[in-house]
């Protein structure tokens, strides 16, 4: 006959067995890569009072924002977050440098391209491009990322 103890540390074991299996074989659901913009009020609060610190704030009309990083160079141009508050959106634009031509580098180094042209999304998946290429990402493409929920960590796959 089996007594309590043998029986508590055969409980014990299976749950620990089936608690082992389960963390061992758990993989994390694929984060969605499809354009989104909207951003959540606690990401924007840390981003406007502790990141912020090096980016240059412009406003357009009530609630909307440009970030512009301080280190930018005005001649290559590169990217700005642009932050409309009344809709809780953020875009990542590319912002062209004071250089004459039309066309431009484009970020991912993949030919040229026309940013006044270009739509939100295309804006965006360039930035995604860059942030996915580099080992040590931009400030203002991990900021933007994780103002609304992609954090580089996530890209590492």
């Amino acid at each position: 006959m089996w007594t309590e103890r043998r029986m508590l540390a055969v409980v014990a074991a299976l749950c620990t067995a089936v608690v082992g299996l389960a963390v061992a074989t758990y993989q994390a659901p694929p984060v969605d890569l499809s354009y989104r913009n909207n951003l959540q009020e606690n990401r924007l609060l840390y981003f406007t009072n502790i990141r912020s610190i090096n980016y240059t704030r412009t406003e357009y009309g009530e609630g909307i924002l440009r970030y512009t990083p301080e280190d930018q160079t005005t001649d290559r141009g590169g990217f700005v977050i642009r932050i409309n508050r009344h809709s809780a959106e953020a875009n990542i634009v590319w912002q062209r440098g004071t250089a004459a031509e039309r066309l431009v580098e484009r970020p991912d180094s993949l030919g040229l391209w026309d940013p006044d042209t270009a739509q939100l999304p295309t804006h965006w998946n360039m930035a995604l491009r860059q942030l996915r290429r580099q080992r040590r990402p931009d400030r203002v493409l991990s900021d933007y990322f994780e103002l609304i929920g992609i954090f580089p960590e996530h890209l590492k796959n």
